[in-house]
């Protein structure tokens, strides 16, 4: 494929498909015009950085210029949309039920308890979904208005070059997984609501003769101090997801992303793990009942010590996979 074409593709994909036929063509005979009648490589290059950045030609050729989300991603951003939507709608349903199943009814008729988990459920989930398309909204926006898909850099805004265009060949290890990206959108979504709406979920479920006890493993007004660090970190990895979705391929820029995306992850575990008063204070004794004291003991003690080597796997691999997306985007072309 020759830059020409490279340059003609990469502004139709940003036109809704009826238009993209006859601009290839206008395109291709304006370009030509401009052209010597033997053009070299270095005439081919000056002529299409004349012409600029493929996106904002393609603007020029939109019959409609006023929109929130541009032709060039709407249709991914609807595949976008249905499938955050659907991972939120399944994520909630599961919280709640597991929310429901771990309170005490307090008495109540099966009927009143039935009732109030269907509504709980229905209004839990549509809230849900109203904040996940605001923020899917609200990250396509970012990402198309800040030309990041067209491999320009957040912090470090320059002018279009030819280099810019996408590689039409990209090499088996700078290729994004969708599979593994979808998955760590559902891990991120499933793991964000869990922890800002549901962390007391996160128990230790204990028996005696009064009944069912459950111990959260937090305390819950501690760990509600983190949550605006734990919503920035998901919504970084969601801007990392969809952007990952939306080029198919590393680049130098997502392997940036990536690489504070890891840095904030990490800085926050170890905050959390060094913070003494987020562990709930009625946990020993949770997991007293459980275990002989001696025993119980022996756990506490294993878990205190084992803190500092999950920090030392976290940080590991998360060195790892910064210095594998820099590696990866080398190969990408952009």
């Amino acid at each position: 494929m020759t830059l020409i074409d490279r340059y003609i593709e990469a502004v139709a994909d940003r036109l809704p498909e009826k238009l993209k036929a006859d601009v290839k063509l206008e395109l291709r005979s304006n370009i030509l015009d401009m052209l010597p009648d033997d053009p070299e490589e270095e005439d081919i290059r000056r002529v299409l950085e004349t012409m600029g950045s493929p996106s904002e030609l393609a603007l020029q050729y939109s019959p409609t210029k006023r929109y929130l989300i541009g032709p060039a991603v709407y249709d991914r951003y609807i595949e976008v949309l249905k499938l955050v939507l659907g991972i939120v709608a399944a994520t909630f349903t599961v919280l709640i039920s597991l929310d429901w199943m771990f309170k005490d009814s307090g008495g109540e008729d099966l009927a009143g308890n039935v009732a109030g988990y269907i509504s709980g459920t229905i209004g839990g989930v549509l809230e849900g979904m109203l904040q996940a398309a605001f923020w899917v909204t609200i990250i396509f926006v970012f990402l198309e208005r800040s030309h990041v898909l067209d491999g320009q850099s957040l912090f470090n805004a320059k002018p279009w070059r030819i280099e810019d265009l996408p590689s039409p060949v990209v090499s088996k290890k700078s290729r994004i997984s969708r599979g593994k990206t979808i998955a760590g959108i559902c891990v991120t979504i499933f793991l964000t609501f869990l922890l800002l709406t549901r962390p007391e979920v996160i128990s230790v479920v204990t028996h005696d003769s009064s009944g069912t006890i459950v111990t959260p493993i937090f305390d819950i007004d501690r760990f509600s101090g983190y949550g605006f660090f734990i919503l920035a970190a998901a919504l970084l990895s969601l801007v990392l997801s969809i952007w990952k979705l939306l080029t198919e391929r590393w680049t130098f820029p997502i392997a940036v992303g990536n690489t504070l995306f890891n840095a904030l992850i990490c800085v926050l575990i170890v905050m959390m793990a060094n913070d003494g008063a987020l562990w709930n204070e009625a946990l020993p004794s949770a997991i007293n009942s459980i275990f002989s004291k001696d025993g119980a003991d022996h756990l506490i003690t294993w878990s205190k010590n084992s803190i500092y080597l999950f920090l030392i796997m976290v940080i590991g691999i998360s060195l790892w996979d910064s210095a594998d997306g820099f590696l990866r985007s080398r190969g990408s072309g952009r």
